[in-house]
């Protein structure tokens, strides 16, 4: 065994990854020179039938070779040959013959992959990824690579960094589920034999260990037991494997939001329960018969009734080799010990054996035909023992087999397939047909119960976030390859069928889906996809007809060609219709199967044809023709058919008197249907429910519901139900190989088999390899994959994946489209453009480099993770240290309360103290405690009754859930139900409607045919009287024209004869011609066949070559690609180097500076060591003084002493209180040095904890003093651009004030100028008309006058009725006038009350933008005078910080001085203990009192010294003081700081206010103005109407005064003007009454009245406009408009 495989090399792995990698370092000369030897030595693979081999292909002699010729040279034996250029393919590097993924291939061709995948199972290498699949080779032997070691090197890895392996694909799968939250699935697929059961173990154990199970739900113990169960109760040995999976199998483990699996199910689908009593010649039964008969105790054998086991049995025979029985003892138990690791109860396990037990014994037992033709027993004693075991008796056991229709009702299926050619067989058959139906029944509800039992160890309650399904079926069946020419059997057609399916499904993925998605999102791809599929087998084997409701219901067998055509279906259906069909056989079978789907004898690629031997055999050519298997279909009818008494086994288990039994069947839920390879079993334990509706509905909903009593088309639809279930996961495919062609019974081969006959067989079969690489479409995924982008992710999910790995200013905005903030991102990241393509929604790359770009963020957030926790660390540590010194603190605090203890701790009162207290809260404690306790019980009952709420709402929640998930799938089965039923109802309208116009049709037909038909018989008839009449008259006349009549009839006759003589000779010329000419087109179009199929094999030639080139030219493009992106890497790398080194230099200098640094700071510190030294010596020098100085004391002291001699008693008494004195004050001394050292120390945890707060309070205050400068800074920007926006505002402002003032000045001066004019039009017009008018009266009493004189005059009296009436109009227009006058001066006057009014509002806006201007002033004064005051205060706190500063360096020097002054305490402390010792020396002996008073004296220096030191602390103390009142007052000032910032704030918070609320108010304005412009227009509109009125009412006027002039004139003829014009003016008034009165007013007057009264109202309304318009700011503004 290879180390690479028993240690794989997860960070150095030869992976994808890595070989980039390795492209992108730079090489060696030797590996550059091997590279060009290699190159120029041109090697190739010569391909044949066989295999391949190795040679060179020669240059120069090619040259007179014929086009597509080459020459070669074999590198074994150098022989030289001329082959076609398609049977060369070139050959890779040696570096690459054990590349582990065989994308890494340079010249991707079928030899070159079959090379390096010999040369990696060489090495026992047998896992190589294959792009997105892996390969796998079955080792045909044991190896170590799948131990729990290996297991954990693989488990958290990333794909990348993992080898190929088995284990790699369950982490790939499993860390996709945990990062993208989708169920997942691992499909296995191959031959029978290769390994795909144990593979998927091996999955299974894998997920299991690594990712751990809730509870124990899923161990690696219940993991075998259940492989164990599954494969002794549904694998059996084969031709093909020892122990062949005859069952589909899906294995789900449901994972929780943490990755470990909470629950797992398994499903069963497609068992071939028909094994256990029918089975192909030279195949065993299942394996659990053969354990259970070799391997029970003897207590169970007993209870089995098992001990003879010599009579002979028609299911199955017992093992006769000792080495067998051994093997079969060991598995026995092994199955045992499954079932209780499973959790199965005793009663349980002993139902199942009592049930397989049973159809032993009813195998022993038989079946025979009886008296009265009924079948029967052909052994009762081994009913007996069957009946027993099973609880029930032997009579009712026979009644349910051989009599099922008083137990059990027939089916639709089984009473239309009884034929009365079934009716009409022996007994014997029908007995031994429900014998074994009554047995295949048995054992499908055991392999159901197993599987039940299984799925309910394994479920669980919990929730699942996402799941992962094994899928393991059957493998490909060709029992031709080990020698079997009888042709495969129906079960090998389904599961043939199976892998069919999966491989297009793998197809659909692979190219298909990547196909479609490129065209979607415009991606241009410059490579050929896949056209060939399998999907041509499948429609063969699968495809349903058009009409299939109808069929299903009343099949017919139509032999219409057309209709045929139209209805063309798949094999499972005809055989289904067979099946059904009354006297049906295989031959009909074949017939029909044929003429749906043709024969074709010649060619050998097709995928249907006939095969030669004899007998119902066919060929079909799988996986796309690179694997025919020959079948056989006799007996297939006879297994499509459904045998009801396969139902009745059920019933009589259920109904079983053994309450084990009875309990166990009723408890195991029933399958989905009948099948003949199986149902679905094990839905029940699934924990998803949407997996399960899945699949119930893909089951049973539509034509699969309708035809679920089909025993063939269940296989259909279970397949259906495999690959819908696998197709909404994300799908993982693994391809199992067969090295040989007997590589599944490498188990029963001994050593010497296992030695090859050729050595070319050492390794592997190429040829049979071969065909399993082209049907698995292998390569063409690998080109794919390679090629084309298969990573791919959508622009949202990009950018929040790989934003971070750009730098910050560049990072995408996020108002920024999704494609444009793509774009941004990769083109600041390094990746090369020739590894992605932007879609429409997606991005896509080529493999691996996504995983670069994972890579790098990956180590990016692993170094922020770090940088965190190394932060987090850091805080953990400071608070450590922090809460350490606090610690220290109180054990100093704890020590010294511990030292008053020990004074006290003898005190009685204290003593009484410590007893009476804790009688104290005694009462307390137990209340405390009871209400403890009783709130104990409470929360105790709440939380039961909220457990009880909660399991009743799981509870609830879960049936509800259940409930929700069966009405969805059975509202999905009503509406497929009602789509099938609305869509055969269309159909049959459709047909109906077809027949009809059919009928129709015929009907006109039938008609005509009619009509013709009478007109037919009509003339008969008239032919038959005219006939008549002829030989009647014949007859009369024969004697008389006879002769004419004959010579007539003779000349007629011979014409006749003549005619068809011609007739028939032109006929024959006619045929030779045709003859002729068809043997001319046969040649031509012979000739054009043989054309045709030059120019398809020149065509599939050329194909070839130009897909071989193009293959060829992509695998060129890929290296050029690779090295152009190993140049770009190169390139980076170089100036990444070059940076790095200039970084280098400048660190070097960095360097050199920082030594030279050090080299000064060292001279100084040896400077600073030589001052030290000498220092050191002056005071060893002092020291040596002070020692000689003592020495001198000491001898005078013994000077003293000797000289001294004995004293009287009086003397010694007063030395000894002098001694006593001493003592005393030594005492004292004591106490107060160890209160003065009591009092230091708590002034060093004093200074400690200042010293803390005061650094705290320092970097708070600063940090608080940059915070608000940086907020004062904001603050004053921000005041600052507010002041300036509403300073540009009030100057705008006041500019449109400024010019609207203008406006209502030019306004006013042009309203007086009109009011002017008006006036003065008004009086002049005025005194005009009283002119006019004492003139008109004056001429009217002329005419009176003239009209009294001539009374008889008509024409005057006209006249002076004319002249009344225009007098009347022109007073009325007059009186109408001076109204108008009126009502413009009150409209002036309304003006001038406006212009009024907006003057007011001018000044008020004024004054507020004076008084917001005097704020803004105000602010600004305030706000420097903060500045002003902030600078003060940090004047002062850096002052005051100076100041403690230096307080704190004259502290500590004070501090170093109390610990000098307490050294030298000490040391004082000690002499007065020497001076102690002598005065009691000197109490011994004499004393002098020189000697006395000089202690004396020496005591009072050491006092005056104590004093010094007691005056320094108080000094201190006050200093300390001092320095905590700056403290405060700092802290206050800082206090009013903040106030005045918060009164600041809130000025400005005020002036925002005002200037939102003046903002509101100018937008106000601002409307007004507008609506006043537009009242403004109207009334520029109405003035101009008004003035139009008024000059027309000039002209009027001017008009009538014409004619009064002109009347005027024509009478001042005959009329006298004495009078005088103050008459005149005294009488007009009361004459013009008076004439008015009497006589009636005109038309026009009352025309001028209506116009004088429209006139009023359009000036009231125009005065009320302009009221309105007047008060507007912006008044002048449109009128300098108007006017302009």
């Amino acid at each position: 065994m290879s180390t690479a495989i028993t240690r794989p090399r997860l960070k150095s792995s030869n992976s994808n990854l890595n070989h980039v990698k390795r492209l992108r370092r730079a090489r060696s000369e030797t590996e550059v020179q091997s590279e060009k030897t290699w190159l120029d030595a041109e090697r190739v693979w010569l391909v044949h039938k066989g295999g391949f081999a190795s040679a060179s292909q020669l240059k120069g002699e090619g040259l007179g070779l014929p086009e597509g010729r080459v020459k070669i040279r074999l590198d074994h034996g150098g022989e030289v040959l001329e082959v076609d250029e398609d049977d060369v393919e070139k050959a890779n590097p040696p570096q690459l013959d054990r590349a582990e993924d065989l994308c890494l291939l340079r010249y991707l061709n079928e030899s070159s992959a079959l090379h390096t995948l010999r040369q990696r199972y060489g090495g026992n290498l047998i896992h190589s990824y294959a792009g997105p699949s892996l390969v796998i080779i079955n080792p045909m032997q044991p190896l170590q690579i799948y131990s729990e070691k290996v297991i954990q090197m693989f488990k958290g890895c990333k794909q990348e960094d993992m080898p190929p392996h088995i284990f790699a694909s369950a982490q790939i799968a499993y860390r996709e589920m945990l990062n993208t939250r989708q169920d997942q699935s691992i499909v296995l697929m191959g031959r029978s034999g290769s390994g795909k059961s144990y593979n998927a173990h091996h999955i299974l154990h894998y997920l299991a260990t690594s990712a751990g199970a809730v509870n124990n739900i899923l161990t690696v113990d219940k993991l075998n037991a259940m492989t164990m169960l599954l494969e002794a109760f549904g694998n059996s040995r084969t031709i093909l494997n020892t122990s062949a999976s005859r069952f589909s199998q899906m294995t789900t483990l449901d994972f929780d939001h943490n990755g470990q699996i909470v629950s797992a199910s398994v499903q069963v689908l497609l068992f071939e329960k028909t094994r256990v009593v029918r089975r192909p010649e030279g195949e065993p039964t299942f394996h659990v018969f053969y354990q259970l008969l070799a391997g029970v105790d003897a207590k169970l054998r007993a209870e089995l009734q098992l001990n003879n086991l010599s009579d002979p049995n028609m299911f199955m025979t017992p093992l006769q080799k000792a080495e067998d029985k051994q093997r079969a003892m060991t598995y026995w138990a092994k199955i045992y010990s499954a079932m209780e690791s499973l959790s199965m109860t005793e009663d349980e396990i002993s139902s199942i054996c009592s049930v397989l037990a049973a159809i032993y014994h009813l195998g022993v037992a038989g079946a025979s035909k009886g008296n009265n033709n009924k079948g029967q027993f052909t052994r009762p004693a081994g009913a007996q023992r069957a009946a027993s075991l099973l609880g029930i008796s032997v009579e009712e056991l026979a009644r349910n087999i051989f009599s099922p229709s008083g137990s059990a009702t027939l089916s639709r299926t089984a009473s239309v397939r009884n034929s009365p050619a079934d009716k009409n067989a022996e007994a014997h058959t029908t007995a031994m047909e429900a014998l074994e139906g009554f047995v295949i029944g048995l054992y499908s509800d055991v392999f159901n119960a197993i599987v039940s039992l299984i799925n309910r160890s394994l479920s669980s309650n919990y929730r699942s976030m996402a799941s992962i399904t094994v899928v393991d079926t059957p493998g490909f069946q060709n029992p031709a390859t080990c020698g079997r020419q009888t042709g495969a059997s129906f079960e090998d057609l389904c599961n043939n069928y199976t892998q069919e399916k999966l491989q297009l499904l793998f197809h659909d993925l692979v190219f298909t889906t990547p196909q479609d998605r490129y065209s979607q999102e415009n991606i241009d791809c410059d490579f050929e996809f896949v056209t060939s599929s399998p999907a041509a087998m499948v429609s063969l084997i699968e495809k349903p007809s058009q009409q299939t409701l109808n069929t299903s219901t009343s099949p017919v067998r139509t032999s219409n060609p057309e209709v045929r055509e139209a209805e063309k279906k798949g094999l499972l259906w005809i055989l289904d219709e067979e099946a059904i069909f009354p006297g049906a056989t295989e031959d009909s079978f074949m017939d029909r199967f044929f003429s749906y789907h043709g024969e074709q004898k010649v060619k050998r690629d097709s995928l249907l044809r006939k095969a030669s031997s004899l007998g119902n055999t066919f060929i079909l050519n799988h996986f796309q023709g690179t694997n025919p298997v020959q079948y056989n279909a006799s007996g297939w009818l006879k297994v499509c058919r459904e045998n009801p008494i396969t139902k009745v086994a059920t019933q009589v288990l259920q109904d079983s008197k053994k309450s084990n039994i009875k309990d166990l069947f009723n408890n195991v839920k029933a399958p989905v249907g009948g099948l003949v390879s199986g149902s679905i079993v094990g839905m029940e334990g699934s924990n998803t429910l949407r997996r399960v509706g899945s699949m119930r509905r893909t089951f049973m909903s539509g034509t699969a519901g309708l035809k679920k009593r089909s025993m063939c088309l269940q296989v259909k639809f279970q397949v259906d139900t495999i690959i819908e279930t696998v197709r909404k996961t994300k799908c993982h495919f693994i391809h199992c190989l067969l090295p040989q062609a007997n590589s599944g019974l490498c188990e029963l081969r001994s050593a010497a088999d296992m030695t090859p006959e050729r050595p070319d067989d050492i390794l592997i079969n190429v040829p049979l390899v071969r065909g399993q690489f082209r049907g698995s479409e292998i390569l063409e995924s690998i080109r794919i994959h390679r090629q084309g982008f298969p990573d791919h992710m959508l622009f949202g999910e990009f950018v929040q994946k790989f934003e971070g790995l750009v730098p910050p200013h560049v990072q995408p905005t996020k108002d920024m489209p999704e494609k444009t903030a793509v774009l941004q991102i990769i083109e600041n990241l390094d990746i090369d453009k020739l590894n992605y393509r932007i879609g429409l929604s997606k991005v896509f790359f080529r493999a691996g480099a996504l995983n670069r770009l994972e890579s790098s963020r990956d180590d990016r957030v692993t170094g922020r993770i770090t940088a965190f926790q190394a932060y987090c660390r850091g805080y953990i540590a400071r608070k450590r240290l922090e809460k350490r010194r606090v610690q220290h603190v109180a054990i100093s605090c704890i020590q010294k309360n511990v030292r008053k203890f020990y004074q006290i701790r003898d005190w009685d009162w204290w003593k009484l103290y410590v007893k009476v207290k804790p009688l104290l809260n005694v009462h307390r404690t137990e209340e405390e405690l009871h209400e403890k306790e009783l709130e104990l019980e409470t929360m105790k009952t709440k939380l039961e009754k909220i457990e009880r709420e909660r399991s009743d709402y799981k509870l609830q929640m879960d049936r509800l859930e259940n409930r929700v998930a069966e009405l969805t799938a059975d509202l999905a089965e009503e509406n497929t139900t009602a789509t099938q039923a609305s869509e055969m109802l269309e159909s049959e309208s459709a047909e109906r409607m077809r027949l009809e116009k059919d009928l129709k049709d015929l009907q006109g037909r039938y008609n005509a045919l009619k009509r013709n038909h009478d007109k037919l018989e009509m003339e008969m008839s008239q032919m038959r009287l005219w006939q008549a009449e002829t030989q009647d008259g014949e007859m009369e006349e024969e004697e008389v024209d006879g002769g004419i009549y004959k010579e007539r009839y003779e000349r007629i006759r011979k014409e006749l004869t003549f005619t068809s003589k011609k007739m028939q000779q032109d006929h024959a010329e006619e045929l030779d011609q045709e003859h002729t000419a068809k043997k001319a087109i046969e040649k031509r179009l012979h000739e054009a066949l043989e054309d045709a199929d030059d120019v398809r094999r020149q065509l599939t030639s050329a194909k070839k070559k130009s897909q071989k080139l193009v293959s060829e030219m992509q695998d060129s493009k890929l290296h050029l690609e690779e090295q152009m992106s190993r140049n770009n890497d190169l390139e980076r790398k170089q100036r990444k180097f070059d940076t790095e080194l200039s970084k280098a230099t400048e660190e070097v200098r960095a360097e050199k500076l920082l030594k030279e640094k050090l080299q000064r700071e060292r001279d100084t510190l040896a400077s600073d060591k030589y001052s030290l030294e000498k220092q050191i010596e002056r005071l060893k020098s002092d020291l040596e003084s002070a020692e000689g100085k003592n020495d001198r004391l000491q001898k005078e002291i013994s000077e003293s002493m000797t000289s001294t001699g004995v004293k009287d008693d009086h003397d010694v008494a007063a030395l000894k209180r002098a001694k006593a004195d001493l003592e005393a004050k030594v005492i004292d001394q004591e106490e107060e040095l160890d209160d003065q050292a009591g009092q230091i120390q708590q002034l060093e945890q004093t200074k400690v904890r200042l010293e803390m707060n005061l650094e705290k309070a320092r970097q708070q205050s600063l940090k608080e003093a940059e915070e608000k400068d940086q907020e004062m800074e904001d603050l004053r920007f921000s005041t600052q651009k507010k002041l300036k926006q509403m300073e540009s505002q009030i100057e705008e402002e006041y500019e449109e004030r400024k010019m609207l003032l203008q406006k209502n000045r030019d306004l006013e001066q042009r309203l007086g100028e009109v009011q002017g004019q008006a006036v003065n039009r008004d009086k002049d017009a005025e005194k005009r008309l009283r002119r006019d008018l004492r003139r008109t009266k004056a001429l009217l009493k002329d005419a009176e006058v003239v009209l009294q004189k001539q009374k008889t005059g008509e024409g005057s009296k006209n006249q002076v009725r004319q002249l009344r009436n225009q007098l009347e109009d022109l007073e009325f227009s007059s009186a109408a006038a001076i109204k108008a006058k009126k009502t413009m001066e009150l409209e002036l006057a309304d003006l001038q009350q406006q212009l009024d009014d907006v003057f007011k509002s001018k000044q008020e806006t004024e004054n507020k933008s004076m008084a917001l201007l005097r704020e803004k002033t105000e602010l600004q004064s305030q706000l420097e005078e903060n500045e002003e005051d902030m600078a003060d205060i940090l004047k002062k706190y850096k002052a005051v910080v100076q100041q403690q500063s230096l307080d704190q360096i004259t502290l500590n020097d004070r501090l170093q001085q109390i610990e000098e002054l307490v050294t030298e305490r000490d040391k004082l402390k000690s002499e007065v203990n020497d001076l102690k010792s002598r005065v009691q020396t000197f109490e011994e002996n004499s004393v002098d009192k020189t000697a006395v008073q000089r202690l004396e004296n020496k005591i009072r220096d050491l006092e005056t010294k104590l004093e010094l030191e007691t005056t320094n602390k108080h000094r201190l103390e006050v200093q300390l003081g001092r320095t905590k009142e700056q403290c405060e007052r700092v802290t206050e000032e800082k206090e009013q700081l903040n106030t005045a910032k918060a009164q600041a704030e809130e000025n400005i918070k005020r002036v925002q206010r005002q200037l939102r609320d003046l903002r509101d108010e100018f937008s106000d304005v601002q409307k007004r103005e507008m609506e006043m412009a537009h009242k403004y227009k109207e009334n520029e509109n109405k003035v101009a109407e008004l003035e139009s009125d008024f000059e027309q009412n000039q002209s009027d006027l001017k008009l009538a005064f014409k004619r009064i002039s002109d009347l005027q004139a024509a009478l001042e003829e005959g009329i006298d003007t004495d009078f005088s014009d103050s008459e005149i003016d005294d009488n007009s008034d009361s004459d013009v009454e008076s004439h008015l009165s009497n006589n009636k007013r005109s038309p026009l007057i009352s025309r001028q009245r209506s116009y004088d009264s429209e006139t009023r109202s359009r000036l009231t309304s125009s005065s009320s406009f302009l009221t309105d318009t007047l008060s507007s700011p912006r008044l002048t503004n449109h009128f300098d408009h108007s006017e302009i």
